[in-house]
């Protein structure tokens, strides 16, 4: 492509607006192909896979091989004049969509052309770029760490300092954004589904194990810990209506427990060393998703509270999790938890 450090200013403008223009379209298509989940749906064991079906997902594949390719390659050329050239935060929100899709599609993590070095040099990048980027990134290795989970001969891509800078840099920035930036930061985080292992792990036979995969566990445990269940928070606090504020919360009690889980596996296929940190983490994750179910199971008023199904879900979720992190470790304090809590929510219902 042409060098764009020969374009003036004014020509460097009107490129990065048509760069932002075409994959803010990507991206809607992206989210478009999303929305329609007969794209992803699996096809039962021993059933054909139909026509539609088939050609829907081809057409995803050739969309993303064809329009993701011309954005990065632009994406690189416009960068060759360094902080003069601001990146797009729909051009990231693409990338998330298409390592999503391409993941579900073909069961593999495909690395992206933006590193993060290139981050390091995302100089006049605006907050919302920003975040989208980081966003972006946390994705990324949630999606690692879901195919290193059932994937053999595979190993993180990413150093612990990587993943380190990835999951921090996030935490800071999420804490000032504004509202809406959370809210779209919180919709990308949400298409990596690592609700989906932990749903796995607690329906698989009691024998099964997860010997080397303590690393995935971790970075699954520590983006569930550090990432989402605090942003849930976050927004639930910003939130006019209390019946969202609730859900908010809700889902971050989720969170956390599903955050314990992980730690809790992580801890039996690792050192003496980690085996401890990823104990005190799933003791500590836990507590957390304790403390804000009670609370909010004290806050609904006692005529309301067999109504509201997702407020049951939730502690039917902990309670399952908090006896299984109780019998994989023979903590009492856990199981202890369960009984509490479906306790609670009984005397609220009989009241």
């Amino acid at each position: 492509c042409t060098n764009s450090s020969n374009f003036s200013d004014a020509d460097q403008s009107e490129v990065n607006a048509l760069f932002d223009r075409a994959a803010s379209s990507a991206m809607k298509a992206a989210a478009i192909f999303d929305k329609s989940m007969g794209v992803f749906a699996t096809t039962s064991k021993g059933k054909v896979e139909s026509t539609s079906l088939a050609k829907n997902k081809k057409a995803l594949l050739q969309f993303h091989t064809i329009v993701g390719a011309k954005l990065d390659l632009t994406r690189k050329c416009i960068s060759t004049r360094g902080d003069a050239s601001p990146l797009s935060a729909s051009y990231f929100e693409y990338c998330t969509y298409r390592s999503v899709h391409l993941f579900r599609l073909t069961g593999k993590c495909t690395l992206s052309s933006f590193t993060l070095e290139d981050a390091g040099r995302a100089l006049k990048a605006d907050d919302e770029c920003l975040m989208a980027m980081w966003t972006f990134f946390v994705v990324d290795l949630s999606l690692q760490a879901r195919h290193g989970l059932v994937n053999t001969d595979t190993a993180l891509t990413m150093s612990e300092r990587e993943i380190e800078l990835i999951i921090s840099t996030f935490e800071k920035k999420i804490i000032n954004a504004s509202t809406t930036i959370q809210s779209r930061s919180r919709s990308m985080m949400l298409l990596a589904e690592l609700h989906k292992e932990a749903t796995t792990i607690l329906s698989s036979s009691s024998d099964h194990t997860y010997a080397e995969k303590g690393p995935f566990l971790a970075v699954m445990g520590s983006v569930l810990a550090r990432c989402l269940a605090p942003l849930e928070l976050k927004l639930a606090r910003s939130q006019k209506e209390s019946s969202r504020s609730l859900n908010f919360r809700l889902s971050s009690s989720d969170i956390h427990a599903k955050s314990a889980l992980f730690y809790t596996i992580a801890s039996e296929v690792s050192n003496e060393e980690e085996k401890e940190r990823f104990c005190d983490e799933s003791d500590s994750q836990l507590q957390k998703s304790f403390d804000i179910l009670m609370k909010l199971i004290s806050s609904i008023e006692d005529d309301a509270i067999e109504r509201n199904t997702q407020c049951i879900s939730a502690v039917e979720m902990f309670a399952k999790i908090a006896t299984y992190i109780g019998k994989r470790r023979t903590s009492i304090q856990a199981q202890l938890f369960a009984v509490e809590i479906l306790s609670k929510i009984s005397i609220k219902a009989a009241s």
